[in-house]
């Protein structure tokens, strides 16, 4: 909810050339806090305990929605949206959005680049390097080290060439989650342990496919009308997220059936195999928007 909110504000305050770039920005920022704010939240909780820990969390909380209310503001003073009344929400807008085909697009490219990436991050990425690859666990941190670097500099790019190639942003985002699922496809059928050669690779493109997702987050500000600008974002960020809750719950049922409850590199290789479905169905519906949306005359 803060993420899109985030993002709201930089169309409304920044030419449109800009929110690209400011848009990746934004994005590396929030994740580099992610990382940054654990280490002296593991600190606090290993010298004072778990209250003081939340207790700290809470107060940052606090901090964070003063500092907030005292200097950020919906449109520049004076500015002509800051004179608007705030539009009507409900099920009519949430439907206005849904019809347009920009917004459909950017809900399918979400779901086709950030899926791979929130699957590996937010559940089964440290098991299938582990259980999967049979690598320690320190073996396994070094890979998301990789993989948190990368997205860090890979995001400013991902915005520097969407805002120079404003009518290939499909195929840019694309390309990113082709790649991805196809270094998946080569970890997967690897007789044994996959080689680094090829796990190094395969972090640096589930790391792009952050950055390649924000990529929706551009084409919504570009064709959703600036008072359903919110509606969409919201509606582009549930694409990923909503693919990848029952993408990593079918992985989950996979281990299970075929691994029972010490599953092992072969189990892996074949639940691990199953996002790949949910992808498949992601680019073809990407298409299909793309297809409506440059019927309307317009270019993603």
């Amino acid at each position: 909810m803060i993420w899109t909110s985030a993002i709201r504000l930089i169309p409304a305050w920044f030419a449109p050339r800009y929110a690209p770039v400011l848009t990746q920005i934004s994005s590396v920022t929030g994740q580099a806090g992610q990382w940054v704010s654990a280490v002296p939240l593991v600190i606090i909780l290993n010298t004072r305990g778990w209250t003081p820990a939340f207790l700290t969390v809470a107060a940052a909380c606090v901090a964070g929605l003063v500092l907030d209310l005292l200097f950020v503001r919906d449109t520049p003073p004076g500015s002509p949206q800051s004179r608007r009344r705030p539009p009507a929400v409900g099920i009519a807008g949430l439907r206005e959005v849904v019809s347009l085909p920009a917004a459909q697009l950017g809900f399918f490219i979400h779901m086709a680049t950030a899926y791979f990436q929130l699957i590996f991050a937010f559940m089964w990425g440290f098991p299938f390097l582990t259980q999967g690859q049979q690598l320690s666990d320190a073996q396994a941190g070094q890979f998301f080290t990789v993989y948190v670097a990368s997205g860090i500099f890979i995001g400013p790019l991902m915005g520097v060439l969407t805002q120079r190639l404003p009518d290939h942003r499909t195929w840019l985002a694309l390309s990113v989650g082709t790649l991805t699922a196809a270094l998946w496809v080569a970890v997967l059928v690897w007789p044994g342990q996959a080689p680094a050669w090829l796990l190094v690779p395969l972090m640096v493109a589930l790391a792009a496919c952050g950055p390649a997702s924000n990529v929706a987050f551009d084409i919504n500000s570009s064709f959703v009308p600036p008072h359903r600008m919110g509606t969409g974002s919201g509606l582009v960020i549930v694409g990923g997220f909503s693919a990848a809750l029952v993408a990593i719950a079918v992985i989950g049922a996979v281990l299970q059936l075929v691994g029972g409850s010490q599953p092992g590199p072969d189990a892996f290789r074949i639940a691990m195999a199953t996002q790949l479905v949910i992808w498949l169905f992601a680019v073809a519906m990407v298409l299909h928007s793309r297809r409506k949306l440059l019927a309307g005359g317009e270019r993603a």
